[in-house]
């Protein structure tokens, strides 16, 4: 069973992740705002 601080730090890698793959996408209208 993984302790809390390990599922925060995998979700935050997974936000961060999409995060930027956002930001990278140049169809998107508005992308900047959404950060």
């Amino acid at each position: 069973m993984e302790s809390w601080p390990d599922r925060l730090l995998d979700k935050s890698k997974e936000a961060f992740s999409m995060a930027i793959e956002i930001y990278n996408k140049p169809t998107i209208k508005y992308r900047i705002e959404g950060f």
